[in-house]
């Protein structure tokens, strides 16, 4: 099954692609790495980022893992070097608004 709005078509999950966005969307706009937004940015400055995080979301199963992904996806788009441990405390921030909206696979649904 694939997202239903997926514009890359690339997910086999269960999840509503807009919902996932949505999710990661709100976290990664409030963490404004650089404060872009902050300071005038158009409110889609991190979407390339979110939706890259958002096709990866399979990837997440704990907070290690949402910490890796964020830390992956910034450093291949920004071109930075961001270790997964300076990405602790956004990882753990995605991690629970992504099984607050439960948009996660749980082990009884792998």
């Amino acid at each position: 099954m694939q997202f239903s709005s997926d514009p890359l078509g690339s997910m086999d999950t269960p999840h509503n692609f807009d919902a996932v966005m949505r999710a990661v969307s709100s976290v990664i706009d409030a963490w404004d790495l650089y404060g872009f937004l902050k300071n005038g940015a158009p409110s889609n400055e991190y979407d390339i980022e979110s939706g890259a995080i958002a096709r990866r979301i399979d990837e997440i199963r704990s907070v290690s893992d949402a910490a890796r992904v964020v830390s992956a996806v910034f450093s291949e788009k920004l071109g930075l070097d961001l270790p997964p441990e300076d990405s602790a405390q956004i990882g753990e921030q995605l991690y629970a608004k992504l099984r607050e909206a439960d948009l996660l696979e749980t082990p009884s649904t792998l």
